[in-house]
């Protein structure tokens, strides 16, 4: 069981590393030093997966084993499994918002 722990160690760390990376909005997405429309779909993206990148890092950090089980690592941020998550996220709330 030492090496299960190990692993949910690590991948824990992982997590609380990957979370204080994914929460900083800045207005250079990309980083080239200058503010282009380049950078508009960048926060739109970012806005977008967030639901799906809170939803991946709080399972991560709370629900480690069954990340583990799951296969569910650091790199699912901001990838397919975020998109999913974002989307159904998005969707729900636009019916319980025209109710």
């Amino acid at each position: 069981m030492a090496v299960g722990s190990f692993a949910m160690q690590q991948l824990r760390a992982a997590a609380e590393q990957a979370w204080d990376i994914r929460w900083q909005i800045a207005s250079d997405m990309n980083g080239d030093g200058v503010v282009t429309i380049a950078d508009v779909g960048l926060w739109i993206k970012w806005i977008f997966l967030a639901p799906g990148d809170l939803l991946v890092l709080l399972t991560l950090i709370y629900a480690t084993p069954i990340a583990l089980f799951l296969e569910i690592s650091t790199e699912n941020i901001s990838g397919f499994m975020s998109a999913a998550l974002s989307l159904f996220t998005w969707l729900l709330i636009v019916v319980v918002l025209n109710r």
